[in-house]
């Protein structure tokens, strides 16, 4: 029977990154090649950054879109018989995913057509079948960090939604990380144990920009989606990678 004693906080690593396009969560999320094989399976189309940062890097990626999103589904099946030869394995990003999900569901029917606003109407069909599509998604990595040991890195861009009331008022605002249906962006956190939102902040007036991982709730930012089982400051200074100030705290 498991005992929390055998529990290693520092075995593998299953992290949520959460922030605004720009604020480098790709980038936080590549540093990890330090540790060996690494991964990206990439629905944001947004690698030059990756890159551009780290230049000689031997990083792994495939890039999905609706034409070719069957071939991500097909790695899904694929790495549940045989695991993947890497260390770590990034999603970039859920938002991205959910966004090629519906539209790959529209295209299969037929009813990929773009209207005024620029989007396809969606039916409760294709919300559903995004629910449990994704669903799969993070119980296969789930498995891949639980029974392989393989760092599991997923990126989120949060969407925000407004709910309209009575007379076209506003009456609502919230974060969303799924483009589309509510409930896979209300399960996802909690397939994570480390939740960090990635900002940017000056050290001073003039001084340079510092990349941050948000770690913790604090009653500065209680709106904010953070936790960590590591006991990480509230602030973690990731300006010069994540893995390596995961790695100094560690020590």
């Amino acid at each position: 029977m498991p005992n929390t004693r055998e529990i290693d906080l520092w075995k593998a690593f299953k992290i949520l990154l959460v922030g605004p396009n720009g604020r480098g969560k790709s980038i936080a999320a590549a540093s990890f090649h330090e540790l060996g094989p690494i991964t990206f399976r990439d629905f944001d189309g947004r690698m030059k950054p990756v890159k551009l940062i780290y230049p000689n890097a031997d990083i792994d990626y495939v890039s999905y879109g609706v034409n070719n999103y069957k071939m991500f589904e097909n790695w899904l099946e694929d790495i549940q018989k045989v695991p993947p030869p890497f260390k770590t394995i990034v999603i970039d990003s859920l938002t991205g995913l959910s966004m090629t999900n519906v539209m790959y569901q529209l295209s299969v029917k037929g009813k990929l057509k773009v209207g005024a606003a620029g989007l396809p109407s969606t039916s409760w069909n294709e919300i559903n079948n995004e629910t449990v599509s994704i669903g799969k998604v993070l119980e296969v990595m789930k498995v891949m960090y639980e029974k392989h040991g393989i760092n599991v890195i997923v990126t989120a861009h949060p969407v925000t939604k407004t709910e309209i009331g009575e007379g076209d008022k506003e009456t609502k605002r919230s974060e969303s990380l799924v483009a589309y249906g509510p409930k896979i962006g209300g399960i996802a956190p909690g397939y994570f144990d480390e939740i960090y939102r990635i900002a940017i902040r000056k050290t001073s007036m003039e001084g340079p920009l510092r990349r941050l991982a948000l770690t913790n709730l604090t009653s500065k930012d209680d709106d904010i989606m953070a936790k960590s089982a590591l006991g990480l400051p509230n602030e973690l200074d990731i300006t010069d990678g994540l893995y390596d100030a995961l790695m100094k705290f560690k020590k």
